[in-house]
């Protein structure tokens, strides 16, 4: 693949992820708003159930209060003179049981001319009292003026109408309902908050109501009442007037006429918690998924460049590959050529010499070969070690003895030192012999000038280290962490001033895994690298 399509392809990749979590981002967002007004929604509804139930239980009180004195004359009767009409407020008792209702009332005297009584049923939902209150209405005087009156004690409150006749039936209900309020705001005007408002029913309620509409998280909530001073009447135990900005507030007795004093504050402190619990499933979901996505794009990025790389490493394969076998087939050809030569036929040494060289080629393709076909077995984990008891000392001696022509010939030198006091351990002496023989000929190849090579020896946790040193070009950082990967040279493409191909050390990581070893190596550029296996000395099965 291209670099520019790649690069193309991973452009176009990443903008489609970003558009997808942006859209997400956008979705949890609105979601979360939208959740947010559901609950504002809920809470302003319970607190405006809270203080119609707060209206209720008040005007209850109010007529559970005055009916006790009915029958003795305590509330005040408006009072029915001749050409004058008059609206009184009364209650009436229908039964034994108390379950009162209005009195309906219709006369034709001429006294009392189109006399009637309206009625207005009063429930209270917490006592389960049903209490009513009715409106009588008399005939008009000259004037056309309605006197309503009320009396209780040493208070009285009077209020004068100037209506017509024709509109009293159509305002009746209306100034039946803002009479009985006037009424009733004036008769607890002078209370203290607190009798307005019973402290253990207000509790309950307001728990209820916010229950009712799924709301079951803490709360803190304060009554002020701001009659006199911006006061806190009653509050709940956590209450932080500091976070009344997060509050909702609303008027506990929205009907008041004369004053609106009475003001609740609450809040949630876990709400924006429950806000995102309550999306949680979504939430998860979304964000799982948009992983998966990020995730199989990351995947796909990598699979992508790995296939690019191992395309450029088979690349580099096939160059490094040709050129070891165009050399020895070279030389060879030039040697059959010279041999066909007719001197050459009558000259027997000089025969001898080329088919030498012949055979050398031969033996050094072939072992090209064998290497790759090794390194196949290796990734297929399809090879068997032999192992049998080893003198590691003499192995490396071995091993040397076979690359020191190629050090000689360089005027390079290698110093042992066997320090190792236990060398005798368990291996597969051949592959044991080969992984010597590359880490000294990588020496050799990766040294600019004259090869510097030391070995060493050394016991090491029930184990022995087989150190070898150089003082060649050394590796940057980034060659070091590539340096075991198959076909990985640092020297890559087609410029061969190193040999190879690129499987020495991802050979000698393999075989010192399957001997249960290890291998590291460490290399400072300019200043040459040394790298260190670890063999254990016990039996390996």
């Amino acid at each position: 693949m291209k670099k520019q399509l790649l690069i193309l392809l991973i452009l176009l990749m990443s903008t489609a992820l970003i558009g997808i979590i942006a859209v997400q981002l956008y979705w949890i967002k609105n979601a979360i708003s939208v959740k947010e007004a559901q609950f504002d929604r809920s809470v302003n509804e319970a607190m405006v159930s809270l203080a119609d139930k707060l209206e209720t239980n008040q005007a209850t009180k109010f007529i559970t209060s005055k009916i006790s004195t009915i029958f003795t004359d305590s509330i005040g009767n408006i009072f029915i003179n001749k050409g004058t009409k008059s609206v009184s407020i009364s209650a009436c008792d229908n039964d034994s049981s108390f379950s009162w209702t209005t009195c309906i009332n219709d006369s034709d005297t001429t006294k009392n001319k189109n006399k009637k009584t309206i009625k207005k049923k009063i429930t209270n939902g917490v006592m389960k009292e049903t209490k009513t209150i009715s409106t009588i209405l008399d005939s008009e005087d000259d004037e056309g003026n309605i006197v309503l009156s009320s009396r209780n004690g040493a208070d009285s409150i009077t209020v004068m109408i100037n209506s017509k006749i024709e509109n009293i039936t159509k305002k009746a209900d209306k100034l039946q309902n803002v009479i009985q309020k006037l009424v009733i705001e004036y008769d607890t005007s002078n209370n203290d908050i607190s009798a307005r408002i019973v402290p253990e029913k207000f509790d309950l309620i307001l728990k209820s109501e916010l229950e009712n509409r799924e709301i079951n998280i803490p709360f803190e909530y304060c009554v002020f009442n701001f009659r006199d001073t911006e006061m806190c009447v009653k509050k709940s135990a956590n209450f932080d007037e500091n976070l009344q900005i997060e509050a909702y507030s609303t008027n506990l007795f929205p009907d008041d006429i004369i004053e609106k004093d009475v003001l609740l504050k609450l809040y949630f402190p876990s709400k924006n918690s429950h806000v995102i619990r309550s999306l949680s499933i979504m939430l998860i979901a979304s964000i799982f998924f948009t992983l998966i996505i990020l995730l199989t794009f990351a995947i796909t990025i990598i699979v992508i460049l790995r296939q690019k790389k191992i395309s450029e490493i088979k690349t580099d394969f096939i160059n490094n590959m040709t050129h070891e076998f165009k050399t020895p087939i070279a030389t060879i050809s030039v040697a059959v050529d010279s041999i066909d030569n007719e001197k050459t036929l009558h000259n027997p040494p000089q025969i001898k010499y080329f088919t030498d060289l012949i055979r050398k080629e031969n033996v050094r393709m072939n072992s090209q070969v064998e290497r790759v076909l090794q390194m196949s077995l290796i990734d297929k984990n399809d090879f068997n070690l032999k192992m049998q008891t080893v003198d590691i000392h003499k192995v490396i001696s071995r091993a040397i003895e076979n690359i020191n022509l190629q050090i000689e010939k360089r005027n390079g030198k290698i110093t042992t030192s066997f320090e190792a006091e236990n060398f005798i351990l368990e291996s597969d002496e051949v592959h044991l012999t080969n992984i010597i023989v590359n880490l000294l000929d990588n020496a050799n190849k990766y040294s600019e000038n004259e090869p510097e090579i030391e070995v060493i020896t050394k016991n090491s946790n029930n184990g022995i280290s087989i150190i070898i040193e150089d003082k060649g070009i050394g590796m940057s950082k980034e060659n070091m962490s590539k340096i075991f990967d198959k076909f990985f040279r640092v020297t890559t493409g087609n410029i061969h001033n190193v040999k190879g191909f690129g499987l020495g050390l991802s050979y000698v990581k393999a075989i010192v895994l399957a001997m249960k070893g290890k291998i590291n190596a460490k290399s400072e550029l300019a200043k040459g690298s040394s790298f260190e296996i670890w063999l254990p000395l016990n039996k390996i099965n």
